[in-house]
């Protein structure tokens, strides 16, 4: 995973969460270590109580990131995002070919 990180997250602050201390050599990123005996919804309250940011890109180890992040994309999304009230946009491979993202289309 950190190998998938290192090629495809450049110049994006990266926070990794984990319940026990770790230490990652040549990546440059925070770790948060994280209580797994909570309930899974507190675990993720916690962590996301650890990070000063209005917009998290969260994602799990078995969503592993197979091309780089467009920049363009992300602040489509955060435009998007305040423009309509939203509180969290949930980012999956669907065979959408350039989806398109407006109020009518994709609010659910």
């Amino acid at each position: 995973m950190i190998k998938q990180l290192q090629k495809y997250l450049i110049n994006i602050p990266v926070i990794i969460t984990y319940n026990k201390p770790l230490k990652i050599d040549n990546f440059q990123c925070s770790v948060i270590e994280y209580d797994d005996t909570l309930p899974y919804c507190e675990r993720i309250a916690y962590i996301l109580s650890k990070i000063n940011t209005k917009y998290v890109i969260y994602t799990h180890e078995n969503n592993i990131l197979i091309n780089n992040i467009k920049q363009n994309l992300i602040d489509n999304l955060i435009n998007f995002m305040e423009n309509n009230d939203a509180s969290q946009i949930r980012l999956f491979v669907s065979g959408i070919n350039n989806p398109i993202f407006d109020k009518d289309s994709y609010i659910h």
